[in-house]
């Protein structure tokens, strides 16, 4: 299989047609989850500590514009990728909106009273840092 930007944009005009009144109320739940999960990554990194943070992306993002600005920036492009993306596999859509709507909700609950509990997600072991 070659590689063509002409294939990619082409599939693009053919799943864009409805996709935003097919998913709408899938991309509100989507938008509400990263913005919820953002949220709440600023304030625990305004009152605990930016190193806290597991996903590098944010990570990086928070130690470059600050812990308010940078979640906020990384929400933008985990938003504009996630419905790029949802385009692009458009038969799929729901199966990569649906879990990226349920981890960004429990996210956003961890930040805030998760790390107040013994629970400790069975992930964070295969994390090094």
């Amino acid at each position: 299989m070659t590689f063509s930007y002409k294939k990619i944009i082409e599939r693009y005009r053919r799943n864009v047609p409805g996709f935003w009144n097919a998913y709408r109320w899938v991309i509100i739940l989507f938008i509400i989850a990263l913005l919820s999960d953002a949220l709440s990554t600023c304030h625990f990194m305004l009152y605990g500590d930016i190193d806290s943070e597991i996903h590098l992306g944010i990570w990086l993002a928070a130690k470059i514009f600050g812990p308010i600005l940078g979640p906020l920036i990384s929400f933008v492009g985990k938003a504009v990728a996630g419905i790029f993306i949802c385009i692009y596999l458009r038969r799929w859509a729901i199966y990569i909106f649906i879990p990226i709507i349920i981890l960004s909700f429990w996210a956003a609950w961890y930040n805030l009273w998760g790390w107040k509990t013994d629970y400790v997600p069975n992930i964070f072991r295969f994390i090094p840092w």
